[in-house]
């Protein structure tokens, strides 16, 4: 678990980093929607090089096999990083698990 002091509590579109993530690996981000809870452990930070804006990336979740939320914002909790809202796009099925895709360009 990510020490709750070392990261912004409360970052935002424009603090975010890949480094927001990076100490994150592996732990668990609470997903609400809807009166909806899904827990998504963060399996995978991805530099994706410069964008027109900043360092893009890419973080891969992996949640519950099913229901698979469809694509869309939703909020995500950590207990470091704090309230994020997180455009997330279903990938599928991958090693028991289900996976989403959140991209920052």
């Amino acid at each position: 678990m990510t020490d709750i002091h070392s990261l912004d509590p409360a970052p935002n579109a424009l603090t975010i980093t890949i480094d927001t993530f990076r100490p994150c690996l592996n732990d668990t981000f609470r997903l609400t929607a809807r009166g909806d809870v899904l827990d998504l452990v963060l399996s995978e930070v991805e530099d994706l090089g410069d964008s027109a804006n900043r360092r893009a990336f890419s973080l891969m979740f992996a949640g519950p096999p099913q229901p698979a939320k469809p694509q869309g914002t939703y909020r995500l909790d950590h207990p470091a990083i704090g309230t994020l809202d997180v455009f997330l796009v279903p990938l599928g099925p991958w090693q028991g698990a289900f996976r989403y895709q959140a991209v920052f360009a």
